[in-house]
């Protein structure tokens, strides 16, 4: 295997540790804020379990672990919406997506040869990435 496809390898582990992590922290944050805030409303509210709660026997809220929570609603005009949780931090990075020069790369998809110094630029990506993971890190203590 080339060193290129090495570091796209060891680029989508890092994308994917820091995705798991991200997840266990939006959940984390959404039990403690908005489940506190469910209990606080007024109205016809049941906690189901401990990550669902039905309001007016008929809206379904479901918290679930990959930090998001769907609202199924089922009176007259029935539907679902999903929402994730954002955790505005800039130096968390969650994907391979990126801009260079004017043009827009994923790691996944890029050659050695997609730019003078791609690998390089990979290297540091990959580092910041990890930056971003210690900073996760240091929130959840």
């Amino acid at each position: 295997m080339r060193n290129f496809d090495l570091l796209q390898q060891k680029c989508a582990e890092r994308i994917q540790q820091a995705n798991t992590l991200y997840e266990g922290y939006a959940y984390k944050v959404l039990k403690r804020d908005f489940a506190e805030l469910l209990h606080n409303m007024e109205g016809d509210l049941v906690q189901r379990n401990s990550d669902e709660y039905v309001l007016k026997e008929k809206i379904y809220i479901r918290l679930d672990k990959n930090g998001s929570f769907v609202v199924d609603d089922e009176r007259g005009s029935a539907y679902r919406w999903g929402f994730e949780i954002l955790i505005k931090n800039d130096r968390i990075i969650r994907g391979d997506l990126f801009e260079h020069n004017g043009n827009f790369y994923k790691i996944r998809d890029m050659s050695e040869y997609s730019f003078d110094g791609a690998s390089q630029y990979v290297e540091k990506f990959i580092a910041d990435v990890e930056d971003g993971i210690e900073i996760q890190r240091l929130i959840q203590r």
